[in-house]
């Protein structure tokens, strides 16, 4: 889809709009990452994907290369020991990746680049750009 005419007609357009002032959800960053499919650190049992059942597919919900295991937090006391049953069912360690026992995905949605760049500011503050991030979040929703 990124390689089609429409399609990049339409990023263009949204950026375009982002840059002019018109309040969209995400930073100029973001959008352009997300748009543009750029790469990113994905890490998705930061903040996975609970389905209204309780139920969260572990450690991803769209991988290419295997199936998702899917674990239910509602059967567990809290968040960490479910997370530690869900890993030892399928490791979320070197997750992502062309590998075969790796997601063989290269997904573009917002949780996951939001989660990357949090990541990018925990090992990198200074050169993540993140508090240009905050400032146009302040100043735009002024």
């Amino acid at each position: 889809m990124i390689n089609r005419s429409d399609y990049q007609t339409l990023a263009s357009l949204i950026l375009e709009r982002k840059k002019s002032g018109h309040l969209l959800i995400g930073s100029e960053h973001i959008l352009e990452m997300l748009l543009q499919v750029k790469p990113y650190t994905c890490l998705p049992t930061l903040r996975p994907h609970v389905d209204p059942d309780g139920r969260i597919a572990w450690p991803c919900r769209a991988p290419k290369n295997m199936d998702p295991v899917y674990v239910n937090l509602l059967d567990y006391r809290n968040v960490d020991e479910c997370w530690e049953a869900a890993d030892k069912l399928k490791s979320a360690a070197n997750f992502h990746g062309p590998e075969p026992l790796q997601c063989g995905d290269n997904c573009a949605w917002m949780q996951n680049y939001t989660t990357g760049r949090y990541h990018e500011f925990i090992t990198s503050p200074l050169r993540s750009g993140i508090f240009s991030e905050i400032r146009e979040f302040v100043f735009q929703n002024r």
